[in-house]
């Protein structure tokens, strides 16, 4: 049970109350519903005769393993290049920051 407890915590470390007996740990965790904010963005293209590099991060927390990713796009919102890397554990902040080198050194390939 000392088991089940921990992966809730890890997994659901919104929850207030875990209860310690199996049936109520399953109600708790139908009953869970954390709350989602969720944020529409729309992708402008760039001016004629330019192309727009759009990047991404993520991590989980500062110890774990991230990813970053970056695509180049024309006008029309053709992908003619794009690239993910996965990285070792980084801090959240290096995560969105991609490292521009390695772009231009990927492009020559």
């Amino acid at each position: 049970m000392h088991t089940i407890i921990l992966f809730v915590k890890a997994r659901r470390s919104n929850c207030k109350y875990i209860p310690y007996e199996w049936n109520t740990v399953v109600e708790a965790l139908h009953r869970y519903n954390p709350s989602v904010k969720l944020i529409k963005v729309n992708w402008k293209p760039p001016d004629t005769g330019w192309v727009k590099i759009n990047t991404d991060g993520a991590s989980k927390g500062n110890s774990e393993r991230s990813s970053w990713v970056f695509c180049v796009r024309a006008t029309t919102g053709y992908i003619f290049f794009s690239f993910l890397r996965r990285d070792k554990a980084i801090q959240t902040t290096q995560s969105e920051k991609p490292d521009l080198r390695n772009m231009e050194n990927q492009k020559e390939r």
